[in-house]
């Protein structure tokens, strides 16, 4: 856990140029960043569960498609 805590400043001190530690007063510009990463993170998985269901929209039409077009 404290490996990726870690990770997580170190790449905000990069991105920003802003330092943090337990002192700091700037935690607003860290915890806007961090919510970003959360943001993105979320926004991926919805494309993905739209692509699922998408895919499946599409099959299902496919199948009726082809019943409704089979001979009697």
């Amino acid at each position: 856990m404290k490996e990726g805590i870690e990770e997580l400043r170190l790449n905000f001190e990069a991105n920003t140029d802003i330092q943090i530690n337990e002192q700091t007063t700037n935690w607003k510009p860290y915890a806007i960043w961090l919510e970003g990463i959360k943001i993105k993170k979320f926004n991926n998985e919805i494309i993905r569960e739209n692509n699922k269901l998408r895919a499946a929209f599409y099959e299902t039409i496919d199948i009726l498609e082809s019943a409704l077009s089979a001979p009697i």
